[in-house]
C-alpha cells in the first residue's frame, strides 16, 4: 500500500494468480523499516506463503542476524506484515522476531551489564524477553562483581537506555540487601543512572525492604549514579513542595493497622492468611492456592493481599502470581496480643523537591537520613529526639548517630555525639552541653487525667556525659511496666 511495504530479497517460489498465493523458497527481510542497517539487520528464512490480498507472513526456524548484540545468529520465529497505517522509522511495529532459546547471554550489553532471557524484536524496539517460568535478568557490576540483579518478563532495551515497567530487583549491599519486587527500572547508559520507581498500583506500593539497616523505606524512587559511592533515596524530578519519604522499622507496630485490614470481617484474613501457611508448611504460594483455601475469587483475594503488601506482610510477585510470607506478618499477629515484643520507630523525612531525602553511602553502609523533625523512641517512657540540623546518621539494625535534644521522661538533653542503640535500647551521650530538669508543680490543680503541669528547675547540669536506659531491651513497646526506666547514668562528673 501507499503507507508501508513489505520486501523480502533474494526469493524464488510459485505465485498462483487464482488465489493470489505465492510460495516462496528462501529469501532475506531485513530492518531498514526501522532505520537499520540492512547488511547488519536481517532474517534469512525459509519456505513462506504469502497471500496478496494482505500481505503478511509467518516464517517458523527464521535465522536473526544482527551483528551488535550477537558474533552468531539466532533461531526462531519471524513474522512480518505490511501495515495501512503511515509508518516512520520510530513508529514501525515489523518486522518481528521471538527467538526460541529462552537463556541466552549477551555480555557487556553495555559498559559492566550482562543480559539473561530470550529475545523479542518488534519492528524498532529490542526486547529483552523472559516468561513467568523464566524471567529475563540483567546483572549491573562494579569491579566484576554483581551489585545489582533485576527480573522481568520484558526489558526494552534501547541504543542508550533499559526500560521495564514491572521488575523484581535486588541491590546488594555487602552481605544484605535493599529489594522490591514490583518496581519500575529506568537506566541511562551513558550516564550510568539507574532509578527503581515504586508504583502507585498493586504490588508497586510495597515498601523497599533494607535488611542492613533493617527498614522498610516508602520512597518513590531509588536513584544510583554507578559512578558514584552512595545511593539516593528520592522523588523522580520534576514538581515542587515539600517531599516525603517514610524509613520505617521492620518490627514496627500500629493496631489501626490491623483493623483497617480487618474492616467488618467476623474474623481477621491477616490470621486467615497466617495459618494457611502454617498448615501447609509453605512460605511461599500461588495466588490459585490461596483464594482457593479463603473461598473467594481471586480477583477478591488480589485487592486483599495488595493490602497486605503495602505494609510489607507479605511479598507479592506480579511477574509470577505468588505470595511469599513475611516474617512481619505473623509477629504483627503476635504483637497484637502481646506475645511479642515492638517498636514504634518511624523516621519520617520531608525535604524541599529536587532534595534527598536520604544517602547510602557505599563506603561504610552509612544512611543519612534529611528533614527529620521529631522522632519517638517510646511514647509510654515519653523518649522523643529532636535531631540538629534535621538530620541523622543510620546504621546497622536501626542504630543511629545525632546531635541534638533528647527528651526523656522529666529530662531534656542537649548533647553532640549520640549514638542510640537499638538492642540494648539506649542512648550513649559522648558529650552533654546540658540537662534541664522538670518537677510536678503540685500547688496547681491537676488535669482530667489527675497529671500536674511541670516546671523547670532553675539551676541545670553541664559538661558531662553518660547514657540513658530507655526500657528493658526486650520491652522496647514497653507494654509491661517497669518504673524504673527511663532513667541516667553519669559517666563523668559535670
Amino acid at each position: 500500500n501507499g503507507n508501508d511495504s513489505m520486501i523480502i530479497k533474494n526469493t524464488n517460489g510459485v505465485f498462483y494468480p487464482s488465489s493470489l498465493q505465492f510460495y516462496g523458497r528462501g529469501g532475506v527481510i531485513d530492518w531498514s523499516r526501522t532505520g537499520l542497517n540492512p547488511e547488519e539487520v536481517y532474517a534469512e528464512i525459509p519456505i513462506f506463503q504469502i497471500t496478496l490480498k494482505s500481505p503478511s507472513v509467518e516464517v517458523e526456524n527464521a535465522v536473526y542476524h544482527n551483528a551488535r548484540y550477537f558474533s552468531t545468529p539466532l533461531i526462531g520465529k519471524l513474522e512480518d506484515k505490511a501495515v495501512t497505517t503511515v509508518v516512520t522509522f520510530e513508529k514501525a511495529t515489523y518486522p518481528r522476531f521471538t527467538s526460541y532459546n529462552k537463556f541466552i547471554t549477551i555480555r557487556e550489553l553495555y559498559e559492566n551489564i550482562d543480559y539473561f532471557g530470550g529475545i523479542y524484536v518488534r519492528g524498532n524496539a529490542f526486547i529483552g524477553k523472559g516468561s513467568e517460568q523464566f524471567l529475563a535478568q540483567i546483572h549491573f557490576k562494579r569491579e566484576g562483581e554483581v551489585v545489582v540483579n533485576t527480573k522481568s518478563i520484558s526489558f526494552l532495551l534501547r541504543d542508550n537506555t533499559i526500560e521495564s515497567a514491572l521488575c523484581n530487583t535486588i541491590v546488594y549491599i555487602g552481605e544484605d540487601s535493599i529489594y522490591h519486587s514490583a518496581n519500575h527500572l529506568r537506566y541511562n547508559a551513558p550516564k550510568k543512572e539507574l532509578w527503581l520507581i515504586r508504583g502507585d498500583d498493586g504490588s508497586e506500593r510495597m515498601p523497599f525492604f533494607d535488611s542492613y539497616h533493617k527498614l522498610d523505606i516508602y520512597s518513590e524512587a531509588l536513584f544510583w549514579n554507578l559512578n558514584e559511592e552512595s545511593i539516593e533515596f528520592k522523588y523522580l524530578p520534576g514538581g515542587g513542595g515539600v517531599k516525603t519519604v517514610v524509613f520505617e522499622s521492620t518490627d514496627y507496630f500500629e493496631q489501626n493497622r490491623i483493623d483497617k485490614i480487618r474492616a467488618f470481617n467476623r474474623t481477621n484474613p491477616m490470621h486467615t492468611l497466617y495459618e494457611y501457611y502454617r498448615i501447609n508448611r509453605v512460605r511461599k504460594a500461588s495466588l490459585k492456592d490461596i483464594a482457593d483455601y479463603f473461598r473467594y475469587s481471586e480477583s477478591d483475594i488480589r485487592s486483599f493481599l495488595f493490602q497486605l503488601v503495602e505494609y510489607g506482610f507479605v511479598d507479592y510477585n506480579m511477574l509470577t502470581d505468588e505470595i511469599t510470607y513475611q516474617r512481619k506478618l505473623g509477629n504483627y499477629l503476635l504483637s497484637e496480643i502481646g506475645k511479642k515484643d515492638y517498636d514504634i520507630l518511624r523516621f519520617i523525612s520531608s525535604v524541599p523537591a529536587q532534595t534527598s531525602n536520604a544517602s547510602l553511602s557505599l563506603l561504610n553502609f552509612d544512611l543519612t537520613i534529611n528533614g527529620i523533625d521529631l522522632i519517638v523512641i517510646s511514647d509510654t517512657q515519653i523518649v522523643n529526639v529532636f535531631p540538629l540540623d534535621k538530620k541523622i546518621t543510620m546504621q546497622k539494625n536501626r542504630d543511629f548517630m545525632f546531635h541534638g535534644k533528647v527528651e526523656a521522661g522529666l529530662f531534656d538533653f542537649w548533647a553532640s555525639n549520640c549514638k542510640f542503640t537499638y538492642e540494648n535500647f539506649k542512648m550513649d551521650f559522648a558529650v552533654i552541653d546540658s540537662i534541664v530538669l522538670y518537677v510536678e508543680d503540685k500547688k496547681e490543680a491537676p488535669n482530667y487525667m489527675g497529671e500536674y503541669p511541670l516546671r523547670r528547675v532553675r539551676s541545670y547540669i553541664e559538661d558531662i556525659s553518660g547514657t540513658l536506659y530507655i526500657d528493658q531491651q526486650n520491652n522496647k513497646s514497653s507494654r509491661l511496666n517497669f518504673p524504673r526506666y527511663p532513667y541516667f547514668e553519669s559517666k563523668s562528673p559535670g
